[in-house]
């Protein structure tokens, strides 16, 4: 009766436990249900015993090469694991100004974006300024106008410097007020900068080409670097000129670069940066690389914490034994099957 009763319970066992038993190559007593090791190597069990490390071999974590040369370019490369990522999709639209006649010639470009991407805002196809895309979605770009017609757009940047569609156009006219107490002179002046992708360090010095076009000398520079530092600065030509600075937090931060002239005619030009490293944590302050800011879950942790050399020897030697033990794991259940049920994988009959 003991007996019976017992082979009652192991002939109740789920078909799916029967089948992971005949999966992992382990087998239950037949009275009792208690797992008995196999004669031969689980060759299933190592089998899934690797595949549950799959996810660390899958894991994908980005990563940006950026030099910055002597000239203050940055040459930016894209890649994940070795495939290129495709650049930003979304078409930003611009809210203000509305098309039409303006006397401000500073003006401020609203609009939405693509959230936590660099913004960059063109005016007659000549870069005007940048921004990072707010976490809601929207951006905001102090420029300076041309005197005449404006033709205004809007283009998102991803992190590796890709640009994405770009905005309908909005066409604003600058006319100065050219009579009475307030009158306004054309400004001739034009302050550009290259404006390529700028990811530093904290601690890293960052610094921008700018050029200094038209107007009448001297001229006075002014920067607000965006953490509360300001630098001045006196020229007496116009051309390039370097601007450079520190950053000893982590953060996005927007450069607003003023040039007056003699004659009190003034340019602006708004570009952005991106500080990693140091950054605040409730355990108190550390240095976080991009990789893992960029880590999404445990497994690309890991691998940020491992050197591409590393990583070149490890996931080939995983990838190897997972091979090996597929292949010994189909051989040995092709060899059992033949033996046992004449080529029939019943893996109901342990």
């Amino acid at each position: 009766m003991k007996t019976k009763k017992k082979k009652r319970i192991i002939s109740k066992q789920s078909r799916h436990v029967r089948f992971l038993y005949w999966l992992l190559d382990i087998k239950p007593k037949h009275h009792t249900g208690k797992v008995l090791p196999v004669k031969e190597t689980s060759y299933g069990l190592f089998l899934f015993l690797l595949l549950l490390f799959s996810p660390f071999a899958f894991s994908q974590t980005k990563a940006v090469k950026a030099v910055q040369t002597d000239s203050g370019n940055v040459n930016v490369s894209a890649t994940i694991n070795g495939t290129t990522t495709p650049p930003p999709t979304f078409k930003p639209t611009i809210l203000s100004p509305k098309p039409g006649v303006t006397n401000i010639q500073k003006t401020t470009v609203d609009g939405t974006c693509a959230p936590n991407l660099l913004v960059k805002v063109f005016r007659n196809n000549i870069f005007a300024g940048e921004t990072y895309c707010s976490a809601g979605g929207r951006f905001s770009v102090l420029i300076t106008l041309f005197t005449g017609r404006n033709d205004i757009k809007a283009i998102n940047y991803d992190q590796f410097d890709q640009a994405g569609p770009e905005s309908d156009t909005v066409n604003v006219t600058y006319q100065p007020i050219n009579s009475g107490v307030n009158q306004q002179k054309p400004s001739n002046i034009l302050v550009e900068a290259d404006y390529y992708l700028r990811q530093v360090s904290t601690g890293e010095n960052v610094y921008w080409t700018i050029t200094i076009s038209g107007g009448s000398a001297p001229y006075k520079i002014y920067v607000d670097w965006g953490d509360g530092n300001y630098t001045n600065d006196n020229i007496n030509t116009t051309g390039q000129r370097i601007i450079d600075h520190t950053y000893n937090k982590a953060g996005k931060y927007n450069i607003v670069i003023t040039v007056n002239d003699s004659s009190n005619t003034t340019s602006v030009l708004q570009v952005a940066v991106s500080v990693i490293g140091q950054i605040t944590t409730p355990g108190g302050t550390g240095t976080v690389s991009e990789c893992k800011q960029n880590a999404t879950n445990i497994f690309q942790s890991i691998r940020c914490n491992l050197s591409p050399v590393v990583m070149s020897v490890i996931l080939p030697i995983y990838w190897t034994l997972v091979t090996l033990f597929l292949l010994a794991w189909v051989i040995n259940k092709m060899r059992h099957s033949r033996h046992i049920t004449g080529g029939r994988p019943r893996y109901g009959h342990l």
